[in-house]
Parts: C-alpha cells; sequence; structure tokens
C-alpha cells in the first residue's frame, strides 16, 4: 500500500499547529470557514505541486502568502509505502516553496521545541541528527512530480525509493486528482467521467472508412507472417527463425562495430584534441629551445672568444720564449767570439791567483829571508806552481762541464714544459670545442626536428578517412534518427488513434454489456414467471387432473397425455374426472 498518511499544518495556513490524518476514509465536515478548502487544496498542492490550479480565488491572498506566511511556517506530509513511512517537508526557501524528503515518520519534537516552531533548517537538520537521512533541496515543482510518480530517469538513485508510483506518463494523474478535489459533485459517475474526460480534452473523431483501409489493411499478411513464424519444414526446423536468430546475430555484430566506430571517433577527436592542446605546448617548447640554442650560441662564441684570447697569449708566450732563445743564441755567439771560456777561466782563477800572489810574496819572504838553494827552491816553487795550476784548470773544467750540463737540462726542461703546456692547452681547447660543436650540431638537429614535425603538425590532416567516414556515418546516423523520430511520432499518433478506438470500443462493448445484461434480466424475469407457474401448478396438481391421473391411471403419460391439452385441462381441478367402460364418448376411459 502506497498513500498519504498524514498532512501536519505549523504556523501555516492561520493555524498554529495541526495534525490530520488521512489513512482511511475522510468525511469533512463544517461550516464555510472552517478550513475544508484549506485543507483539499495543501493536498492537491502535494499531488500536482502547481500553485496556479490549486482553485484559489483571485480576491483571496496567494498561497505562498496563505500557507507560508512566516519564516518558521512548514507543512509536512507523511506517506506511507510498503509499511515503511517517510515525510515531505514543505517550507519557503528565497521567497519560495521548496521540498525535501527524509526518512523518517513525523515527530513533533523534531519541528517544535518549547511550544515554539524552528526558525530555520539549520535547526531542524541539527534535531534530525545523523540517524535520519534527508535529501537535496528541490526547488523545481517538475522535479518534485518526476519524484512521486517515478518518472526518475535521469534523477539521483537516492530519489528513486520517495515514488509512489512508477509510471513515465503521469501527467494525467495529477491532472485527474485536481478535477475530483476541486468539483463539489462528487458521484461516483461524475468522478468516472472526469477520470476520462481528464485523459484527454481534445475531441476525436474515427474516420470509419478510413479505419478499415489503413488499419485493417495488412490484417491478413499479419496473420500470415504469425503462420509463418510457426512453421516447420521437412527437418521439423523452423527456418524463419533460424533466419531470424541470424539476423539478430548480425544486428548485434552490426551494433558492436557501430559502437567501436563510436569508440574509434571519440580516440580520433581525443588525439586530435592532444595534439591541438599540445601544438602550444610545442610550440612553447620549441621558443624555449631556441632560447637555449642562442644561449648555448653566446656561450659558444665566448668560449671561442676566450680560446683564441688563450691562444693569442700562448702564442705570444712562445715568441716571447722564441725571442729569449734567439738572443741567448746570439750572446752566446758572441761570448764565444769573445773567448769567453778564457774569461770564465781568468775568472774562475781569481782565487789561485790570489793564492799565486800569497806564494809568491811567501816566496819572496824566503827569498829575502834565508836566500837557501835557488834551484832547488825554483823547482819546487816550479813544481807547486804546476801542480796548482792543473789542479785549477780541473776544478774549472769540471765546473765549467757542470753549468753547461745545467743550462742544457733547464733548456730542455723548459722546453718540454713550454710544449707541454701548449699541448695541453690545444687538447683542452679542442675537447671544448669539439663539445661545444656537438652541442650546437644537436641542438641544431634538434631545433631541425622541431621544426620538421611543427611543419608536418601544421599541413598535415590526421586520418582524414577515417574522419569522413565517421561524418558519413554520422549523416547516416542523423537521417536514421529523423526517421526514427518520424516513426516515434508516427507510432505515437497511431498509440493515441489505438488507444481512443480502445475507448471508443470500450464503450461500445459497455452498451453491448448493458444490453445484454438487461436482456438476461427479462429473460431472468420471464423464467421465474415460468417457475412461479410451475410451482402453482405443482401446487394443485393434487386436485387437478394431473394429480387424478398419477393416482388412477399408470402410465397416462403415452395415452392421454400425448392429446390432451396441458394448459387449460391437465391442471384443471374442476373436471371431477371418472373411470367409466370405454366408448367413443369417452376420453381413453376417463369421464369429465
Amino acid at each position: 500500500m502506497r498513500y498519504l498518511n498524514k498532512i501536519v499544518f505549523i504556523n501555516s495556513a492561520s493555524v498554529k499547529y495541526a495534525e490530520i490524518a488521512l489513512d482511511g476514509n475522510v468525511h469533512l465536515i463544517g461550516t464555510q470557514g472552517v478550513g475544508k478548502s484549506t485543507l483539499l487544496r495543501a493536498i492537491l498542492f502535494f499531488y500536482n505541486a502547481n500553485k496556479s490550479k490549486l482553485g484559489i480565488p483571485r480576491e483571496k491572498k496567494r498561497f505562498d502568502d496563505y500557507y507560508f506566511e512566516y519564516q518558521n511556517s512548514y507543512i509536512v506530509y507523511e506517506i506511507v509505502k510498503d509499511d515503511i513511512p517517510f515525510c515531505v517537508l514543505a517550507y519557503k526557501v528565497n521567497g519560495k516553496v521548496a521540498f525535501r524528503f527524509f526518512d523518517s515518520e513525523y515527530k513533533k519534537e523534531l519541528f517544535i521545541q518549547d511550544d515554539r516552531a524552528f526558525e530555520n533548517w539549520e535547526k531542524i537538520r541539527n534535531a534530525f541528527g545523523r540517524r535520519i537521512h534527508y535529501t537535496t533541496l528541490i526547488s523545481s515543482y517538475e522535479e518534485f512530480r518526476k519524484i512521486i510518480y517515478g518518472d526518475n530517469k535521469g534523477m539521483k538513485a537516492d530519489f528513486r525509493k520517495y515514488a509512489l508510483i512508477e509510471s513515465k506518463q503521469y501527467q494525467n494523474i495529477p491532472r485527474t486528482i485536481q478535477n475530483v478535489l476541486l468539483n463539489s459533485n462528487l458521484e461516483a459517475k461524475f468522478i468516472k467521467d472526469t477520470i476520462i474526460n481528464s485523459l484527454n480534452d481534445d475531441e476525436f473523431t474515427i474516420d470509419i472508412e478510413n479505419y478499415s483501409k489503413n488499419h485493417l489493411r495488412d490484417f491478413e499478411s499479419q496473420i500470415t507472417d504469425i503462420s509463418i513464424w510457426f512453421q516447420k519444414n521437412k527437418r521439423g526446423q523452423i527456418a524463419i527463425r533460424n533466419q531470424a536468430n541470424k539476423i539478430v546475430d548480425k544486428y548485434r555484430v552490426f551494433n558492436y562495430l557501430k559502437r567501436e566506430k563510436k569508440e574509434l571517433a571519440h580516440r580520433l577527436a581525443s588525439r586530435m584534441g592532444f595534439i591541438e592542446r599540445e601544438n602550444p605546448v610545442l610550440v612553447s617548447n620549441l621558443s624555449t629551445e631556441k632560447n637555449t640554442l642562442n644561449e648555448l650560441l653566446k656561450k659558444k662564441d665566448n668560449l671561442e672568444k676566450t680560446h683564441r684570447n688563450r691562444e693569442q697569449k700562448i702564442i705570444s708566450d712562445i715568441h716571447s720564449f722564441k725571442k729569449e732563445l734567439q738572443r741567448a743564441t746570439k750572446k752566446q755567439a758572441e761570448y764565444e767570439a769573445q773567448n769567453i771560456h778564457e774569461i770564465i777561466q781568468k775568472v774562475a782563477q781569481e782565487d789561485s791567483l790570489i793564492s799565486r800572489k800569497d806564494a809568491l810574496e811567501s816566496e819572496k819572504g824566503i827569498l829575502t829571508s834565508k836566500f837557501a838553494k835557488i834551484s832547488q827552491k825554483y823547482e819546487a816553487l816550479i813544481s807547486s806552481t804546476q801542480n796548482s795550476q792543473q789542479k785549477f784548470a780541473n776544478t774549472q773544467n769540471a765546473t765549467i762541464n757542470k753549468i753547461q750540463q745545467e743550462f742544457g737540462d733547464n733548456k730542455a726542461l723548459l722546453v718540454d714544459a713550454f710544449q707541454k703546456l701548449i699541448t695541453q692547452i690545444k687538447e683542452d681547447s679542442e675537447e671544448e670545442k669539439e663539445r661545444a660543436n656537438n652541442d650546437l650540431v644537436g641542438i641544431i638537429e634538434q631545433e631541425n626536428k622541431v621544426r620538421n614535425k611543427r611543419a608536418e603538425l601544421k599541413h598535415q590532416t590526421f586520418f582524414t578517412a577515417e574522419i569522413e567516414q565517421c561524418q558519413e556515418e554520422k549523416r547516416q546516423l542523423d537521417k536514421k534518427l529523423s526517421d526514427a523520430t518520424y516513426a516515434i511520432s508516427n507510432a505515437k499518433s497511431k498509440a493515441e488513434t489505438t488507444r481512443k478506438e480502445w475507448e471508443l470500443e470500450a464503450k461500445e462493448v459497455e452498451r453491448t454489456a448493458e444490453s445484454e445484461i438487461e436482456k438476461k434480466r427479462i429473460a431472468r424475469q420471464q423464467a421465474s414467471d415460468e417457475i412461479s407457474l410451475i410451482e402453482s401448478k405443482i401446487e394443485q396438481s393434487k386436485s387437478s387432473l394431473y394429480g387424478w391421473l398419477n393416482d388412477k391411471l399408470p402410465n397416462w403419460e403415452n395415452t392421454i397425455g400425448k392429446v390432451i391439452d396441458e394448459e387449460n385441462v391437465l391442471f384443471n381441478t374442476e373436471l371431477n374426472p371418472e373411470l367409466v367402460a370405454t366408448d367413443s364418448t369417452t376420453l381413453f376411459g376417463i369421464k369429465l
């Protein structure tokens, strides 16, 4: 069972608080102005959610101003669905009445505390706590009608459990309820006529000739098709069903291919979108790479300039060393021309000459002092002088050789050091130059690739055939969609025509049934009269000829019973029958 169980007014419709149960037959009585119409309009607002079709006169207050006059004005509808209650809360939000569903039966303490209604939704929500689930705010009346009548396509799953019925064609239901509640004549025939008229207010006529030509035109072919559907061949197989299964399989394959094409089109569109999104990134990367290339070119120029400066400095130092070497060679030649060796020897003999001077002075003293044998002394002196001279010569030669060797070694070391320094500088410069050249070549290649890729992306159209095919399929699908829309429109028209035909046929069947019922009633009355007549005859049969024959004349049905008048004679009570001898004046020996 699904029904509106209770309605509660809180500071609504000039009522501070009122609970009205609607769980059975409700009879509203009272004088004018006690609230009968107020209650009916509040109930009607739950079913149609349309403030303009509540039957409120223009001279009275509007619905919002009358039912939701205050900030804490509420109307609570309690609904029972399969013995489980839930409620709908109606209150004003931003000047308009909105709804919320919550999973609980109505409880006064959820809305009123200390004999005062809560001022806003936040306090009601706090009173709900975590144990009562509530939905989001529903401000659209169309959405509210879809929820309670079960047209929940495209809505959240939370709203499905609040449907009173489940119908996508629910529009006539609130109109029917509206037509019933807004009329004072609520007889059964009037309600039936109101429901029938509320289905469609448009007058509809049926062209019988057109109906017979169009609607029944393919009836025999359809019957033939149905018989073919069940017809078996010699093998006991139904060929048409096998063909239908094959068509169904092919149609499934077709749908699968169509879905694959659609996915491919989505992927192509996604890829094109990705390319369009990546193009600015590639352009930005190209600009960044150009800036990097420019920086590297600047670094390369700086390195080349530094290398040239260092190379120039080294070349200058080499020239300086060469000049020094040339000047040293020239000086060496000049010194050799001046017999530098002898000069060096003389300079080296300074100490020996001083020693000789000292020796001569000593000799002078000896010669002058003692006058020894002159020849011996001179010989000893000559021998000593020769020894000293030889010793001095050997010492000086060894020093000269040592100096020359040191000069050669130093010269060789200096040349090797400068040569190694030049070689190292050349190698370092070559490595740096080669590395810079490699970086430059790589950057140029990358730049060329980016340029080529950019040119390709700029002038290339991706998946041209697939795009054309998808466009052609899209055109075909649009055509099919248009045909399907037209077919659906025709089908709806046919369905509406069929419904009207059904209504007319139903009315015709009702009239025929009523006529048959009347005929049956008359026949029943006639049978009842006959039964009464027969019963009366049976009651008086004992005193009539029928009773006498049963008592006096066995097997009378085969004799007198075949010729006697049943109505006037057989059940007549005034004949006084007697058995007499058989003659021509009696009837089978019976005197009447």
